[in-house]
């Protein structure tokens, strides 16, 4: 079965989709599929989406579904990911990039969001936002073996149950509570 990379965001350009699509023609990558789900912010994009992957022949690996909302469907959808791609041209946070993270998938995203720490801690890629570097990121990520994307989603997990576990944000907002009131 082919593996699947998706992208999970709002239709918007500065989504990077187009460079996307740009970076999956180029690579060709057998045994890979590209899942796009969105609500589409502008219908004019999201038809220049659909004419460039028919341009590119992408048609048998890429496809575009309409956004979901409802919570088992969308469980469904990360938990059958093997990657998640956002190459935004600018993000203030990027919840998409944190519900990738809490089912284990690795992430690919831009130094435009707020997400450096992936990196770092080898949970995922982060890439300055260009479209030679969106397609050496992609060919790197979807290159990986099932193990270490497994690995690198898995690292990412436990960033974010470390990062945002209510205990130690509570534990967190005492510490800053307590050094304001002593000064």
């Amino acid at each position: 079965s082919k593996k699947e990379a998706l992208f999970f965001s709002r239709i918007h350009e500065k989504k990077g989709i187009l460079e996307l699509i740009n970076s999956w023609s180029e690579i060709k990558p057998a045994n890979w599929i590209l899942k796009i789900y969105g609500p589409v912010s502008d219908m004019n994009y999201m038809n220049k989406i659909k004419m460039r992957i028919l341009k590119f022949s992408l048609e048998d690996s890429v496809f575009i579904y309409d956004p979901v909302f409802e919570y088992d469907k969308k469980e469904n959808i990360f938990l059958n990911s093997d990657c998640f791609l956002l190459p935004s041209k600018s993000e203030n946070f990027g919840m998409s990039i944190v519900e990738a993270l809490s089912y284990g998938v690795p992430v690919l995203t831009t130094e435009e969001t707020p997400w450096k720490i992936l990196n770092e801690i080898n949970a995922g890629k982060i890439i300055k936002f260009s479209q030679d570097n969106l397609t050496s990121g992609l060919k790197e990520m979807i290159s990986m073996n099932n193990d270490d994307l497994i690995s690198m989603g898995n690292r990412g997990r436990e960033l974010l149950k470390k990062k945002f576990d209510i205990n130690n944000v509570i534990f967190d907002y005492i510490k800053f509570y307590k050094e304001v009131l002593s000064q």
